[in-house]
């Protein structure tokens, strides 16, 4: 994913979140055809809001950073998937 989205812009994404939040999940919004950064605040539960996320049928989960975790190592890997 990292090779088709410009990683610069993924950190971007990453450094721009405040610390109310606990992850960025990104996802394909195939209606408007772009990938955007979901943000899952600290007070609500990450799995449940994958899971709304899932019941859309225009949107594909792409990648979940854990904003708690180091950020370069998650932008190293090939495909991040960080609960």
């Amino acid at each position: 994913m990292k090779i088709i989205l410009n990683i610069n812009k993924i950190k971007k994404w990453l450094l721009s979140a405040s610390n109310k939040y606990s992850h960025m999940i990104l996802v394909n919004d195939s209606l408007n055809n772009k990938v955007i950064p979901f943000y899952v605040l600290n007070s609500n539960d990450v799995m449940k809001e994958i899971m709304i996320l899932l019941d859309d049928s225009y949107i594909r989960i792409l990648e979940i950073y854990n904003l708690y975790m180091d950020l370069e190592e998650q932008l190293n890997n090939e495909i991040t998937f960080n609960l």
